[in-house]
């Protein structure tokens, strides 16, 4: 085989999920990751059954821990009588969507950019792994307190199979992988009875008894078996530029970059006090205004000009003005 080029190790890492063979396979991940939003304990190795973005998650047993389906998935807390059903945006990297994501799902450029990883010094090495081509490649970060990282990659798919470290050992590994072609589309949807997430939330509060008094946001409570208020938002319209990743550049003017774009706001808004905020998040980057009889607070994980910042608080002012 031909040894690629870091580049385009990447873009196979990134976009080579539509050269998968759906498959089954046994996943092991460290014990860091098997906990749930709800810290449950969850079995550090579980069996995969995926169909590109597609993924069903189950215990070696076969309990069904979580499903993603073509537009929706299903978390199934073992706690509770019935699974709880989210919806899908779409977007490839949907946040929540099982504890096992970060080995079972395409990696995200803004993520890798975040850990601050620098190019392998070495070319990859060809290392086949579960009986299939793969590569073998050490990533090192700019921090000299990390210890550097060993991947595996499938050399056909760019799907990772191996993410560990040979100070601290595997992040997580694929023990065993098999193709299946003709598999099941039924293993990637739940036709039983299942609880959005508010309904869960509201039987959750219902089984505290209508005397306990639950914190839900910024300086808010409710009792438990009120009706939560509806919330008058509407989506954000703004402006965004995306600095270029440089991953390759060639003498005769080709090249290869990236432009990530994507990003998050969080917005908190309150009747106008001098009380300080307490928004149970501790990190630094936030900007607060008093306008309309409220006050706003609002922090990107993305940096914004001072032209998004008024676009949004313009927006955000304008659909405090239509709740009247």
């Amino acid at each position: 085989m031909t040894v690629p080029s870091w580049s385009e190790l990447m873009i196979s890492m990134f976009f080579g999920e539509d050269e998968e063979t759906p498959f089954s396979g046994v996943l092991e991940v460290d014990g860091w990751y098997s906990g749930d939003e709800q810290h449950q304990t969850l079995p550090d190795t579980v069996r995969v059954h995926k169909s590109g973005r597609r993924y069903r998650v189950e215990t070696l047993n076969g309990d069904v821990l979580f499903i993603r389906g073509t537009d929706r998935a299903w978390r199934f807390p073992r706690a509770a009588d019935r699974p709880i059903m989210m919806r899908d945006s779409g977007d490839d990297h949907d946040e929540g969507f099982g504890s096992y994501a970060v080995a079972i799902e395409r990696p995200r450029l803004a993520v890798w950019r975040d850990q601050d990883l620098e190019a392998p010094v070495k070319p990859p090495v060809s290392a086949p792994y579960l009986g299939r081509d793969a590569w073998d490649v050490e990533i090192t970060f700019s921090s000299a307190t990390r210890a550097a990282a060993q991947l595996t990659i499938d050399a056909t798919t760019g799907m990772l199979l191996r993410w560990g470290s040979d100070v601290f050992g595997d992040d997580f590994r694929w023990n065993q992988l098999r193709e299946t072609p003709d598999m099941d589309d039924a293993l990637f949807t739940w036709d039983g009875e299942a609880d959005t997430a508010e309904e869960a939330m509201r039987d959750a509060l219902d089984r505290l008894g209508p005397s306990a008094v639950v914190p839900v946001g910024q300086d808010v409570t409710r009792r438990a078996g009120d009706a939560p208020p509806s919330c008058p938002v509407g989506p954000l319209s703004v402006s965004v530029t995306g600095e270029p990743e440089v991953f390759e550049v060639a003498g005769d003017g080709s090249y290869h970059v990236g432009f990530d774009l994507g990003g998050f706001v969080s917005v908190f808004r309150r009747p106008h006090s001098e009380a300080p905020w307490h928004r149970g998040d501790r990190r630094e980057g936030w900007t607060t205004w008093s306008e309309g009889g409220w006050d706003w607070t609002v922090r990107s994980s993305t940096d914004l000009d001072g032209a998004q910042l008024a676009a949004i608080r313009r927006q955000l002012t304008q659909m405090a003005r239509d709740e009247r």
